[in-house]
This record gives C-alpha cells, sequence and structure tokens, in this order.
C-alpha cells in the first residue's frame, strides 16, 4: 500500500542555545521538505522548498518550547517510486525534511538559530506501523544548539510483515477463485466436530459409547 502522508505531533525542544542567553525566546518549527543541503538554486541559496509549514510562535517555553497540540503533515505522493518487489512503494532518496528552529522577532525578521536534515526515505521506510519517538540534536555549524523532539507517523503504509502476508492471502483467494464475498466451500472443509447418528423412535441410547 502506498504511504499517503508524513505526519509529526508532540513536537518539542529542550535547552535551545541563541546568539544572546539573556535573551527570552519566542521559538518556532518552520518544516520543509527539500532537495538534498548539496542541491542549490540558480541563485546560490537554499533550492525553494516543495512543502512548506511552521508551527505556531511558543512564548511561553523559552528554551524548552513545546508544540504539543500542533500536527506537521507533508503529502508523500510526489514523492512515492513504484517498487516490483515490495506491496510498498519507495520514497525518493533525493528529498529531506528540514526542521528549522527561528526566534520570532517583534521588530527584526525572525532569526534561525540551528536546523536538522533527515532523510525524507529514512523516516517512511523505516516506520514499522507504530508512532516513533525521535530525538535529533538541533545543530548551527558544528555546534549543537538544542534538542528536537517529535513522534513520526506514515500513513497508508503497511509494515513489511502485514503487507508480504496480505500479499500472499490475495494470492491464495485469486487461485482458489474465493473472494472476500465468497462463503468457504463446506464440503471441501468437513466440520472437525462427529457427527451424531438419527435417533431411532422407541430408543435411546443406553451408553455414551453407543452415539460414538
Amino acid at each position: 500500500m502506498e504511504a499517503t502522508s508524513l505526519e509529526f505531533t508532540q513536537l518539542s525542544c529542550t535547552g535551545l542555545k541563541s546568539f544572546n542567553f539573556f535573551l527570552k525566546l519566542s521559538p518556532y518549527l518552520a518544516v520543509s521538505v527539500v532537495p538534498g543541503p548539496d542541491h542549490k538554486s540558480r541563485r546560490g541559496g537554499d533550492a525553494d522548498p516543495v512543502q512548506f509549514q511552521k508551527t505556531p510562535v511558543d512564548y511561553v517555553g523559552n528554551r524548552n518550547p513545546v508544540w504539543e497540540n500542533y500536527t506537521v503533515s507533508f503529502d508523500l505522493r510526489p514523492y512515492s517510486i513504484s517498487s516490483q518487489s515490495s506491496a510498498n512503494s519507495r520514497v525518493s532518496g533525493d528529498r529531506y525534511v528540514k526542521f528549522e528552529v527561528q526566534i520570532a522577532c517583534p521588530v527584526f525578521r525572525s532569526r534561525p538559530i540551528g536546523e536538522i536534515w533527515i532523510p525524507l526515505r529514512e523516516l517512511v521506510e523505516e516506520f514499522s506501523g507504530a508512532p516513533r519517538l525521535m530525538n535529533y540534536k538541533v545543530k548551527s555549524a558544528d555546534e549543537v544548539v538544542g534538542i528536537l523532539h517529535f513522534s513520526s507517523t506514515v500513513k497508508g503504509k503497511q509494515p513489511e510483515g502485514m503487507a508480504r502476508a496480505a500479499s500472499a492471502v490475495a494470492s491464495r483467494r485469486w487461485r482458489t477463485g474465493a473472494t472476500n464475498n465468497t462463503p468457504y466451500d463446506t464440503t471441501s472443509n468437513p466440520s472437525p466436530w462427529p457427527v451424531l447418528p438419527e435417533p431411532q423412535p422407541g430408543r435411546m441410547p443406553a451408553r455414551y459409547e453407543d452415539v460414538f
């Protein structure tokens, strides 16, 4: 089954550092699906993101912001590649999910303090059916400026084991001519319970062994 969307929930950061230690932070996340960090646009900057979202600004959490009730969701269908060897479609390997921690400023433009690049294929193909709680280091150049926490879920994707089982069941039904609306043939699958003999008029079995 094709993966249709990628969702991030329970978003938060801990231990954020900024250019001014005494400044109270008002952070938010700018999240986008972009080509890899080595890919540049003609203008020499980062390539324009294909999909982009941002969380609300947390004015309370300061260096430990929380966006727990906000969901970031991206459509995966533009990046899917059909796979002949798997029941699931694969995801293009040249796309990344970019998390950028921004500080909202009332007077000047928002200022980024760090970012994370995660391969999109890694997030999708390592999903096993249950939400994954993940932690990544937020970096500015080579310096760690905080930790990002989130829960990741892929909608529409079956785990590989379930996909193989579903494919085997479908193949078996196709070979036998059965469908979801076709009842099982009880003549070829007899009941495991013994069939009792028809009672004879005027006679009852004297012992249990008379029946079996």
